[in-house]
């Protein structure tokens, strides 16, 4: 049980890192004029590929990056829930 808590830990922990990442690029799309690099800028594309995959590329991307910032929270507050204590 101890194992599968920790795998399920780390599950939780690389979901929201994933999660951070891609929040940082919406919210560096949201620059206007480009003035953010490019890596960046092609993470928000992706974010907003998954937005609309998801049906939610109706919802504004300050709205997207936003509820992105608390998912990620509660994801990370989560992994840190879960994680076995000795």
């Amino acid at each position: 049980m101890r194992a599968l808590l920790w795998v399920l830990t780390a599950l939780l922990f690389v979901t929201g890192l994933v999660l951070a990442v891609l929040t940082m690029g919406t919210f560096a799309s949201l620059v206007p004029n480009g003035g953010t690099s490019l890596w960046l800028r092609s993470l928000g594309g992706i974010e907003s590929l998954l937005s609309a995959r998801l049906h939610l590329d109706s919802l504004p991307g300050f709205t997207r990056a936003t509820l992105m910032t608390i998912l990620t929270g509660l994801v990370f507050a989560l992994s840190a829930f879960v994680k076995p204590r000795s």
